[in-house]
């Protein structure tokens, strides 16, 4: 899989990914709905609600483009 490339040049600014934060997210958002279901207290909507996006890891998204430095080495897979 030497020749294996990502098809869309684009990473995070910092940190590596918020696939972890992301399910944190959710799994307190389904409790904190289970927790509520029963009772007459604010059912929650969105995950945003349950955590703060600026909390998660990461920090925006940035695109690479062909004539930048180390643009080979980050289209490589890892």
């Amino acid at each position: 899989m030497s020749r294996s490339r990502k098809k869309t040049p684009v990473t995070t600014y910092a940190g590596r990914s918020q696939k972890r934060s992301k399910r944190l997210c959710n799994r307190i958002f389904r409790r904190l709905e289970h927790q509520r279901i029963g009772t007459d207290y604010h059912i929650p909507h969105h995950v945003r609600e349950a955590m703060d996006v600026w909390c998660m890891q990461g920090d925006g998204k940035f695109r690479w483009t062909p004539d930048m430095e180390n643009y080979e080495k980050m289209m490589r897979k890892k």
